[in-house]
């Protein structure tokens, strides 16, 4: 049996108000024909189809258009699993009718673990494999806040909440396979200890939740197809258990990395994990130095008379006056779009200039929370019986709103 593995795809992304619906649709098109060529069985999306909830009609048309072909394409299964930018119940909305075509889609986590569970069985009605399809884990979907007593064991109860929700789906798994030795494969929206994360990844967590150690995960899993980082990589040494990352750049962070689908071969009691790079359907460049560097760079550019979208970002000490007005008429009528320009040096040395704050770069709701505390407290109004009582007031008022926050994050989906 032959799986394709890709994930992240975020259909609908724009590059500040740059539209990069033909290099989405260059995307689907090229793997449309990556399943056809490579006789893919199986392909399983790891969540996060579209950037938002709210997809646009012609998000959604892109995707629906893409299932209809890869049905015909001769792919025989397509499992899809909602990630936390996707909306669950917009995934879930057309689960009936598209199951009839083998594509089974599982939005958000179910409290029956058999929901999670796909079969795959050949023409002949022979089971080949078996797929915990397991989604992003939303603390909502499994884990009460009643039971904790207090915020500091949230991290822990909740770790072992998504560790038994993995054990249950598998155990599913294992009941459906009869002690046939056929590939036993799950899927994750995650990130697992050790990760690398890109710019464009969310933390959806407070303190150290936002890395799951891998051994919540089932060992008997035959391969782990997991989404959420960005940037394609490999989980503990073992190739089996990866994220393919996103297929295109998704921020000019990620102009210059390599994207990749992953193609599995399931051969006797072998895992056989290829990489497949995917082209490049757009440039995006980054731009940064000096003002005579970045004109330099710029000119390199247009002199190429390739079509590209640039951010710039100037760092130089020079003055950096009618910097945007220059660099726009630069690459007028040219090749090159420059869709941000930064201007490092000036922030610096206007909040140079502020000697007790801290760089807006620096900055995390967290420290701004502090401040506020701190500047409502000099007031002379709220006076408090002892030092102790003090703390304490600013314990439980630091728990409060990191609780809040938490859950503020983790159910933004954008």
């Amino acid at each position: 049996m032959r799986l394709l593995h890709t994930s992240d795809w975020h259909l609908g992304k724009r590059l500040v108000d740059n539209s990069r619906k033909e290099t989405f649709d260059a995307f689907l098109n090229w793997l449309l024909t990556q399943l056809k060529d490579l006789k893919v069985d199986v392909l399983i999306i790891a969540g996060d189809v579209f950037d938002t909830s709210m997809p646009s009609h012609q998000s959604q048309e892109q995707y629906y258009r893409f299932l209809a072909r890869a049905v015909r394409s001769g792919c025989k299964h397509i499992i899809v699993t909602g990630g936390n930018h996707d909306s669950a119940s917009f995934l879930n909305a057309p689960k009936t009718i598209i199951e009839m075509l083998n594509i089974h889609v599982i939005g958000d986590a179910k409290d029956n673990p058999e929901e999670e569970v796909v079969e795959i069985k050949n023409d002949n009605g022979e089971l080949q494999a078996v797929v915990c399809a397991v989604p992003y884990l939303r603390e909502r979907d499994f884990f009460s806040t009643k039971e904790s007593d207090s915020f500091s064991q949230r991290d822990e109860l909740i770790l072992a909440a998504m560790a038994k929700h993995y054990e249950a789906v598998v155990q599913v798994a294992k009941e459906k396979m009869k002690g046939k030795k056929v590939p036993l494969i799950a899927t994750g929206h995650l990130f697992v200890s050790g990760g690398n994360v890109s710019k464009t990844e969310r933390d959806l967590y407070i303190g150290s939740l936002g890395q799951v150690p891998v051994d919540i995960i089932p060992a008997e899993i035959d391969y782990l197809a997991l989404g959420h980082l960005h940037r394609p990589q490999i989980v503990g040494g073992d190739t089996t258990k990866n994220y393919c990352g996103s297929p295109i750049a998704l921020d000019f962070s990620e102009g210059q990395q390599k994207k990749i689908v992953r193609l599995v071969d399931f051969e006797d009691d072998s895992v056989l994990v290829k990489d497949v790079e995917v082209p490049r359907f757009d440039r995006l460049v980054h731009v940064e130095g000096t003002k005579s560097e970045i004109i330099e760079r710029l000119s390199g550019l247009i002199e190429e008379k390739v079509p590209c979208l640039v951010e710039v970002e100037h760092k130089g000490i020079e003055s950096s006056e009618n910097l945007i007005s220059l660099l726009r008429a630069m690459v007028k009528d040219t090749d090159v779009e420059i869709l941000i320009i930064r201007d490092t040096a000036r922030k610096q040395q206007y909040l140079a200039s502020m000697v007790n704050e801290e760089f807006v770069a620096e900055m995390t709701p967290e420290s701004v929370f502090q401040k506020l505390i701190a500047s409502t407290l000099a007031n002379e109004s709220y006076k408090f019986e002892s030092e102790e009582q003090k703390q304490t007031y600013l314990k439980d008022l630091q728990e409060c709103y990191c609780e809040i926050l938490h859950e503020v994050l983790a159910d933004e989906v954008k």
